[in-house]
């Protein structure tokens, strides 16, 4: 599974943040949708406290989103499991609006939230909006 890490700003975490996209197998993608009009189902991975999104590397969940055509979001979200924190960043309201709409630019995930799912070391819920 190919993979590219880019790096973005985020208004809601007040700075940058880093994140890895997981593309589809070739077999998988479309190449022949000149209009980008298939969106691709998305699982946004978060890693454990003290790991980073490198850690997703090579585990079930990477294999399974090969095989049916997934694309994965792996953001590191430092030491909050991804959650909103009084005193901190907010990575639960980025991951969930802003993290989703900037890789939408990126590359063609679904906007459809039964296509959309979260995850990950110590997580597992179902985004709601």
């Amino acid at each position: 599974m190919a993979f590219f890490e880019f790096n973005a700003l985020s208004v809601i975490l007040c700075g940058s943040f880093a994140a890895r996209v997981f593309i589809p197998e070739m077999d998988k993608l479309k190449l022949d949708d000149a209009a980008h009009a298939h969106k691709y189902p998305v699982l946004v991975l978060l890693h454990d406290e003290g790991g980073a999104s490198m850690d997703l590397q090579r585990t079930p969940a990477e294999r399974l989103a090969a095989e049916h055509g997934i694309c994965i979001i792996a953001p590191d979200v430092q030491h909050t499991l991804g959650t909103d924190m009084e005193y901190g960043p907010n990575y639960e309201t980025f991951i969930s609006t802003e993290l989703l709409n900037i890789c939408r630019t990126i590359v063609p995930i679904s906007q459809d939230p039964a296509n959309t799912w979260i995850g990950g070391v110590g997580h597992g819920r179902r985004m709601a909006r």
